[in-house]
């Protein structure tokens, strides 16, 4: 059973866990079945058929999948119309160094405008994280966003 369409060329000799998500169990089941390469996964068009066979939730099955045509056809594909809910809210975006232990930027979106807490050095990062606690006070009726990567996550959310 190979349900697939046409994709571009070159990917076909991509591994499959070059797609981001694809970890081991999802590697695993994708290879018992034959599909061993992006465009492979690019090319599948029945998602149900699939999750029932790999027992992987199709929306999993479908995010994997437009990275897949993402990456074979070198555009970015939107999975899902992103709307922005209509309580305020402020979208916060906290940039950390690789060991996630200090924070140096901290941005802040509210009513359309962008605010930026910078630390210049580590010394800063008290400051700015103060910065932060202050302007989280004097904002106290907006509902905070944080913006993780590609996904918006509400507060509360794991």
């Amino acid at each position: 059973m190979r349900i697939i369409t046409e994709t571009s060329q070159g990917v076909d000799s991509i591994p499959i866990e070059r797609i981001y998500g694809i970890g081991r169990r999802h590697s695993e089941a994708l290879r018992s079945i034959g599909v061993e390469t992006v465009g492979e996964i690019a090319k599948i068009t029945d998602i149900d058929e699939f999750e029932e066979l790999l027992c992987i939730p199709a929306k999993v099955l479908h995010r994997i999948r437009l990275r897949a045509l993402s990456y074979a056809n070198g555009k970015v594909l939107q999975a899902e119309p992103f709307e922005f809910p209509g309580e305020r809210l402020i979208y916060i975006d906290i940039e950390t160094d690789l060991a996630c232990s200090r924070v140096w930027l901290i941005g802040l979106l509210v009513d359309g405008w962008f605010t930026q807490l910078y630390a210049k050095s580590w010394e800063q990062e008290k400051q700015v994280l103060e910065k932060f606690l202050e302007f989280l006070e004097t904002h106290r009726r907006l509902h905070p966003r944080q913006l993780l990567g590609h996904r918006l996550r509400l507060q509360g959310d794991p």
